[in-house]
Parts: C-alpha cells; structure tokens; sequence
C-alpha cells in the first residue's frame, strides 16, 4: 500500500487556518530570503503561546495481486 499526501491543513491556534494541496518549500527552495512572507506564511497579531496543528490529508493506493 502507498500512501501519498494530497492536502495540508494548519491551524495556527489563534482562529486563523490554512488549506494547500503541498506541505510549502523552504525559503531558498522558493528563491526567497530568510523571513519573507510565503504561501503557508501567518502572522500572529498578539504576544501569546499558540498551539499550532498541522492536519496531513493522505491518498491511499492499494493493488491486489497483479490488479491495478
């Protein structure tokens, strides 16, 4: 069986969520310097603890014998 991630989703524990079809790249992956906004980005508005949770949405791939 194979499982492959086919959705992302944060909770940044302050209201605030997010959705992608990918997990996000790193800045230099993205051509981006250190701290500059990218798409799974969030900026907390108030001094706090948050409990951030990130939710992974998986495809499962299965095949019996020689079925597809």
């Amino acid at each position: 069986m194979l499982f492959t991630p086919v959705g992302y989703h944060w909770n940044y524990g302050d209201g605030s969520t997010m959705s992608s079809p990918t997990g996000g790249a790193s800045w230099a992956d993205l051509g981006l310097t250190e701290f500059s906004t990218a798409p799974t980005s969030h900026k907390y508005t108030a001094k706090g603890t948050y409990t951030v949770t990130l939710t992974v949405d998986y495809r499962a791939d299965y095949s019996f014998g020689d079925q597809g």
